[in-house]
């Protein structure tokens, strides 16, 4: 099972992922330089909107307000990068500019889902972005702290197990010379100095490896960062 600290670091990351995310397509937008339009995947004419995405918003009274969005193009702005145009607000058309940050973060992944990028942006493939990060935990107060940063391209480097038992080492200081060194630690753990060396040995091996281990008190885990 997995504990809290993993949960909220696992959730973290998602939420890094989508900032990732949004300033990506803000990149888009600003390089575009015009408006981009927005449709939703189920518009219909039938239906009487106008041509865009139809989604409904709670007004100021928490009262359902439905609305209509027809485009959406980059601004500089301090707080916000993305400007959203209304073209109607129920029960008439209108012309409106609003921040993609007014809205519900799940209503603003909505809108940015309906973007329709023009023939420029090009499908492709997914590009390589992410960097593996290993965290430790500590059981103990519950902190979650970052050890060292790899990225993919790197795994395949002789020099990788070093650099993560240094890495682990230098994180672990003098709390892993004591635990294998210190005659009163070997007494109440009921192990030998070689084989707690050899204990760590293994952990290192396991990190090097991918896998997720513990180590004392401490969880380490690697997760998957998206970058820039």
């Amino acid at each position: 099972m997995k504990n809290l600290a993993t949960l909220n670091s696992i959730y973290r990351g998602i939420s890094a992922a989508r900032h990732q995310w949004e300033l990506a397509i803000i990149e888009n937008l600003k390089e575009i330089g015009k408006e981009v339009k927005v449709l939703g995947d189920y518009y219909d004419p039938e239906d009487g909107w106008p041509e865009g995405l139809h989604i409904v918003i709670m007004d100021d009274d928490n009262y359902p307000q439905d609305i209509v969005i027809d485009s959406v193009k980059y601004e500089d702005k301090e707080h916000s990068n993305i400007a959203v145009h209304l073209c109607y607000w129920d029960p008439n058309k209108c012309d409106q500019w609003w921040s993609i940050s007014d809205f519900s973060s799940d209503d603003a992944d909505t809108i940015l889902l309906a973007i329709q990028w023009p023939a420029k942006v090009k499908k492709g493939e997914a590009q390589p972005n992410e960097i593996e990060v290993l965290f430790a935990v500590d059981s103990e107060d519950n902190t979650k702290i970052s050890i060292c940063a790899m990225h993919e391209s790197g795994w395949k480097d002789g020099s990788k197990r070093e650099a993560i038992e240094k890495a682990v080492r230098d994180f672990l200081g003098d709390i892993l010379t004591e635990y294998i060194e210190d005659p009163y630690e070997a007494h109440i753990n009921d192990k030998s100095e070689e084989e707690k060396k050899a204990e760590f040995a293994d952990t290192i091996s396991k990190l090097a490896s991918g896998l997720n281990t513990d180590f004392l008190w401490y969880e380490l885990f690697w997760l998957s960062v998206p970058t820039l």
